[in-house]
């Protein structure tokens, strides 16, 4: 019966905590930009619901558990369990947490040809491709000259955007590229039958601009060139025996 209580005590404080910060971060009308979007007080606080109690109730239970762990030395008060169980359960899900946050990194390393500007791509889930590479916990990228890489693994990483650029000169020497002259343009995939056999590729991408980086260049409309077009006529000729070229 605690117990219950405990989860509705902690399911009503994830209530009260969620309309406090709704309140506290409502903009009110005549303070609102044109063209932004404002959550209203009801969204915010059942966003703030969905994201606050699952942490909460992963902490109140876990406290229980490690309380009722603890209730075997008869040497610790009553308070000592609950105080050590409490910190102990909130060091574990912060821990986990970021740990979590840490998985859902994209964590990759473009090394681009020295004075290369224009369209860059990588294709995953190419058959005969080479595997990625790792250096420091990122995985690498080796752009040509083109302006694309080629690799077998399936699928791309999702998550938040951690990845790193650099120039890369002809002795290998690095020079870092500021994010601002990079314009990420998303995701997108390739497929056809040749034969018997299913080609899927998937791949991302980005601009890379050498004079033009900023804000300006980050949020101007995409504008993706032809070259996707015959990096996969490249890839289906030199991989899959495929010549689309006619």
């Amino acid at each position: 019966m605690r117990f219950f209580k405990l989860i509705l005590a902690t399911v009503l404080l994830s209530f009260f905590l969620s309309v406090i910060g709704a309140f506290m971060n409502y903009t009110p009308i005549f303070q609102r930009e044109p063209n932004v979007y404002y959550a209203s007080i009801l969204e915010s606080v059942l966003f703030s619901i969905v994201m606050i109690t699952p942490v909460l109730l992963a902490v109140i239970i876990l406290s229980f558990l490690i309380v009722k762990i603890l209730s075997r030395f008869r040497n610790l008060s009553a308070f000592g369990r609950i105080t050590i169980g409490f910190v102990l359960a909130i060091f574990m899900i912060t821990v986990t947490i970021f740990m979590m946050k840490k998985a859902n990194q994209t964590n990759d390393l473009y090394f681009i040809p020295q004075g290369y500007e224009g369209d860059v791509f990588v294709f995953y889930n190419v058959d005969g491709a080479p595997k990625l590479e790792s250096e420091n916990g990122y995985e690498v990228h080796v752009i040509n000259e083109q302006g694309y890489f080629v690799t077998s693994e399936p699928d791309l990483d999702y998550g938040t955007v951690t990845d790193q650029y650099f120039y890369v000169d002809e002795r290998g020497s690095r020079t870092p590229i500021n994010d601002q002259c990079v314009k990420l343009f998303g995701t997108g995939g390739f497929s056809m039958e040749h034969g018997n056999q299913e080609i899927e590729l998937k791949y991302t991408g980005f601009t890379l601009t050498k004079n033009q980086c900023g804000e300006e260049f980050i949020n101007s409309e995409f504008n993706v060139d032809d070259s996707k077009e015959q990096f996969i006529n490249d890839i289906l000729k030199h991989y899959y025996k495929v010549d689309r070229s006619y």
